[in-house]
């Protein structure tokens, strides 16, 4: 009897339908998510650690450039001195000397990661290295990217450091100029003379057949230290998200994967849902002194939010805290907090919507009091007469 008890337990255990959502795991050490339509971190791991960056270092040497070169389609020659110390690292196949623009050396440092490009647009744009590495610094300090230093353009290591937070802070910066996000978003580009580049993420992904359609912009960065990272966007179901991974492993790009795997938990899991509906009734407050005695308070407008989808709106509960008589002097009415159970989701500030009469107590005293005299006379009078 109880081997049967056992038996059915288990069974009943293994088909009993799993509803609760995992936690997200990635491979990355460290990691932060934005929704964008929020400006708000909905992921986060070891976000504000000082890491090494690699080449998401190029992020702040592509806007720096952007920021300071008035003709983008200008003719340069390709500095000889760009060369210098960049054994080991990528190069985009433009030669010395050669007759190009500053956007073939903005989209050879974005796409492949090109470090001759990188040194070549510092060198163009501020005579040297470590005056354009100057600016990149001051950028970041204007930033409150607290805990960034740059040592150089490419993303060497060095003394060239950050975190993902403040990566993802600058990439938020840098999308809202209108030419770095066109070149961040492209993924492939032909120089002007006819240097074909390519996207580091379509790269890496190839060999393991890795769509990456999800992912519409992207920076990546390798070395030993820093490990594979990788700052990318997407958009789906109408929802804008910015990931900045760091530390993945190298032997394969699980810097990518990861990135597709954060975006796909969070557009399955997670949508807007609507937490206050416009007009809803809040509570009826009194009127102290007022030409009407009773206020209603209602929600003045629709509020989403973006939230797991197992949350049941229909159980949501509304907590009143404020008030209870409105006067002629009150200005803030309180506050309707939101809750999912124990949690607070939202807490929604409740002001007067329209402007209340008041009866003025002296006026009313004194009118009161001219009455009572009035009547007093007239019943004198009426003595007298008698």
């Amino acid at each position: 009897m109880k081997k049967i008890t056992i038996i059915s337990l288990i069974l009943l255990y293994i088909f009993i339908p799993i509803t609760k959502i995992k936690a997200i795991e990635i491979d990355s050490e460290y990691a932060v998510l934005y929704n964008l339509n929020d400006d708000e971190i909905i992921y986060e791991k070891n976000a504000y650690e000082k890491i090494k960056v690699a080449s998401l270092t190029k992020i702040m040497t592509t806007i720096i450039a952007l920021e300071h070169i008035e003709n983008i389609k200008e003719e340069i020659q390709m500095p000889e001195s760009a060369f210098n110390d960049l054994d080991g690292y990528v190069v985009s196949g433009i030669k010395p000397n050669e007759t190009i623009t500053y956007e073939d050396l903005l989209y050879g440092i974005m796409l492949p990661s090109a470090g001759d490009c990188a040194n070549a647009i510092a060198i163009k744009v501020s005579g040297n290295i470590d005056k354009y590495v100057d600016l990149m610094n001051e950028k970041a300090k204007e930033l409150n990217m607290n805990n960034t230093h740059f040592s150089n353009p490419v993303g060497m290591d060095d003394d060239n450091y950050s975190s993902v937070y403040d990566i993802a802070i600058l990439l938020k910066y840098a999308l809202k100029n209108e030419e770095f996000k066109k070149i961040f978003t492209t993924k492939e580009y032909t120089t002007t003379n006819n240097i074909k580049l390519e996207s580091t993420i379509i790269e890496k992904s190839a060999p393991y057949s890795i769509n990456v359609s999800n992912i519409l912009g992207s920076k990546t960065g390798f070395t030993d230290d820093a490990g594979n990272c990788l700052a990318s966007i997407s958009k789906i179901n109408k929802v804008n998200y910015l990931l900045v991974t760091a530390k993945a492993d190298t032997n394969k790009p699980n810097h990518i994967i990861d990135a597709l795997n954060v975006y796909d938990y969070y557009s399955n899991n997670y949508s807007y849902k609507k937490i206050l509906e416009y007009n809803k009734f809040i509570k009826t407050l009194k009127i102290k002194n007022g030409i009407r005695k009773e206020y209603n308070l209602y929600v003045d407008s629709d509020k989403y939010m973006y939230l797991k989808n197992d949350i049941d709106i229909e159980n949501l509960t509304y907590e009143y805290d404020g008030i209870e008589e409105i006067d002629s002097k009150t200005e803030k009415i309180g506050t309707l907090t939101v809750k999912n159970k124990d949690e607070v989701l939202y807490t929604y500030d409740i002001v007067l919507n329209e402007k209340l009469e008041f009866y003025n107590p002296k006026i009313y005293i004194c009118s009161l009091a001219a009455v009572i005299i009035i009547m007093i006379i007239i019943v004198i009078k009426k003595a007298k007469r008698k």
